[in-house]
């Protein structure tokens, strides 16, 4: 009798144990199948829609926890145990072999949760170095830099960080835990060795980030509300080749020639918090003393016949209802009304928001004027943004910075045809900016 009831307890554990082990196991050789695809361009399943890659999620955000990996893998013991405890008090029939199957799979997650977080942030050993970029694009750091730093072998630099774009606060986005590695292009010379005149460029993140509207072809921006500028950190004390960028695989084309793109230009200056509280900052102000602005930007190879548009936003400290007119160029492309401020103590100001398209016409130049309306109070312009479209033109000693929003038709791939005088163009896909790809020209 009792041998009978040994093996009735055995039973559901011998199960549960062997779908552990099962659904470890398939995970396993997944991650062993996916190191296949470390420092490769990834394997579309479908051509620009969907795509196996390899990434990395090692550490915790900001390096929490560094050094802690117990934590979690004693919360993973508390749990198996629990669950172990809740088989053996279940009866084993075919009614509850559902229940031994979840609770197999809650144990394949706790066992892998213990897994998410590395045992140290990259940060936790070597010497270490700081650098900070003001707004995003290419970022170069000469040999004689890199020397001027302190760093004794910059032949063997690595170069770390997230940048300066605001980290997504919902827990359902996917992150970084710890600072990735961005792929660093390396300037060798004609020697082939790291030296004086030699250089690395890499892909930096700015504070503002862009969210793409394929459906209206256009950009809205985020600025950072914790910091100014986007950080990284180099070192030389890694004793392992740097990230490099990889070449793209020759893709083919639809036949869809690209000749312009669609450029964004943001102003947006952090002035006044007129709550004195809180993370919201405005920008100019306008009152009896100065109740327009003008602010004047020269981009280049604009297309003069295609719509753009300007998206802006303002404040206003008013008891009565107001309104901001823009014009550029010396057109007026529109007003936008502003409600009064509440009589309500919590309430410091109310703001409005709109968008405008307007033609660029001739000239490359954007006069943009704002009118208040309201002499009597204050107002404060929160940011504007212009979404136009240019050529594709590479300028000598600037990089060009272009996108294929014009041409997302169905996922089709296009071809570039860029004007440019440089002989030595090299171009960089940099959607994913830790995991670059060189182009072919």
């Amino acid at each position: 009798m009792v041998d009978k009831q040994n093996k009735t307890k055995i039973k559901p554990i011998v199960l549960y144990a062997v779908l552990v082990v099962v659904l470890t196991f398939v995970d396993q050789i997944t991650k062993i199948a996916a190191t296949g695809l470390k420092g490769k361009t990834g394997i579309p399943v479908v051509e620009g829609v969907f795509e196996f890659f390899y990434l990395e999620n090692t550490g915790t955000a900001w390096g929490m926890f560094a050094g802690a990996r117990y934590i979690f893998l004693i919360i993973t013991c508390i749990v198996i145990a629990i669950i172990t405890y809740i088989v053996v008090k279940i009866p084993f029939n075919k009614k509850y072999v559902p229940l031994y199957f979840l609770l197999s799979v809650f144990s394949f997650f706790s066992l892998n949760a213990a897994n998410l977080y590395a045992p140290n942030s990259v940060l936790a050993s070597g010497k270490w170095y700081k650098i900070s970029v003001g707004e995003t694009g290419v970022c170069k750091i000469t040999y004689d830099e890199l020397r001027s730093y302190g760093i004794s072998n910059p032949a063997n630099v690595r170069v770390f960080g997230y940048g300066g774009n605001q980290l997504p606060e919902h827990f359902s986005v996917d992150f970084f835990d710890d600072l990735p590695e961005v792929a660093v292009y390396k300037f060798l010379g004609d020697d082939n060795k790291f030296g004086p005149g030699d250089y690395i460029l890499f892909y930096a993140l700015g504070p503002v980030s862009w969210s793409v509207n394929t459906s209206q072809k256009s950009f809205s921006h985020t600025y950072n509300t914790y910091s100014f500028t986007g950080n990284y950190f180099i070192t030389c004390d890694i004793d392992v080749e740097a990230k490099q960028i990889v070449n793209a695989e020759n893709a083919t084309t639809s036949g869809v020639a690209a000749d312009k793109y669609v450029d964004k230009f943001l102003h947006e200056t952090e002035q006044y918090n007129i709550c004195n509280s809180g993370r919201k900052f405005l920008g100019e102000m306008f009152n009896q003393s100065q109740l327009s602005r003008v602010i004047t930007i020269n981009p280049t190879d604009i297309v003069a016949e295609d719509t753009a548009f300007i998206r802006f936003r303002y404040a206003h400290v008013a008891s009565s209802v107001a309104n901001m007119s823009v014009t550029i160029n010396n057109t007026k492309v529109g007003d936008l009304p502003i409600n009064a401020l509440p009589v309500i103590n919590y309430i410091h100001g109310v703001d409005a928001e709109g968008i405008f398209p307007f033609i660029p016409n001739s000239g490359n130049r954007f006069n943009v004027n704002f009118q208040y309306s309201n002499p009597s109070s204050t107002a404060y312009l929160d940011y504007y943004e212009l979404i136009y479209h240019r050529y594709l033109v590479k300028r000598s000693g600037t990089p060009l910075y272009f996108n294929n929003l014009l041409y997302l038709n169905g996922g089709d791939v296009c071809d570039f045809h860029i004007s440019s005088t440089d002989n030595n163009l090299i171009v960089w896909e940099v959607t994913r900016n830790t995991y670059l790809k060189e182009l072919k020209c």
